[in-house]
């Protein structure tokens, strides 16, 4: 009996789209703008076990889905791949074997770190899922970017530290 790939897995394997028929490599491909202001692909990118709230239209992570992203170096470098996207959206960089603020951190922090902002759940959803699929150190590197920057920002960043902090230590 074949077993069809989940529309998870074949969005990630380059022959599915996501629910707005977007490919993976489009997104990839997206300006800061885009990543900013678009808001459904975020679930596709870093999916979770939990339903979204915010795109219903977002797939969830199953089990079978998540062994795949665990056991497929593939699979696991395209989550890579998205997590470098995103960290340079945010003006992050991974530099050997940690993340650290990029030249443009002072810009691109202007662009989302403000009271309320979306991008502290993003990031939150980010954390876990990387734990999810199987890539624990890199959201242990990703929060600790984040605590090194949580003292200067602290009454922005306000309780979505917390949820960080919860994301990454919690099995």
């Amino acid at each position: 009996m074949t077993h069809t790939p989940s529309p998870l897995l074949q969005f990630y394997q380059g022959f599915g789209q996501d629910s707005e028929e977007r490919s993976l490599k489009e997104i990839q491909q997206w300006d800061f703008n885009q990543l900013e202001y678009v808001h459904n692909y975020i679930q596709w990118l870093f999916p979770l076990t939990d339903r979204s709230h915010y795109n219903l239209d977002a797939p969830l992570l199953k089990l079978d889905d998540m062994q795949s992203f665990q056991s497929s170096p593939k699979l696991r470098q395209e989550v890579l791949y998205n997590l470098e996207l995103m960290l340079n959206f945010y003006g992050f960089i991974r530099y050997s074997d940690k993340i650290v603020a990029a030249n443009n951190f002072d810009q691109r922090i202007q662009q989302w770190l403000s009271f309320g902002n979306h991008n502290f759940l993003r990031i939150t959803r980010i954390l876990k899922s990387l734990k999810l699929l199987g890539l624990e150190h890199e959201a242990t590197l990703f929060f600790n970017a984040l605590d090194s920057i949580y003292p200067q920002h602290q009454s922005i960043i306000g309780n979505s530290y917390n949820y960080w902090l919860a994301a990454v230590n919690d099995n």
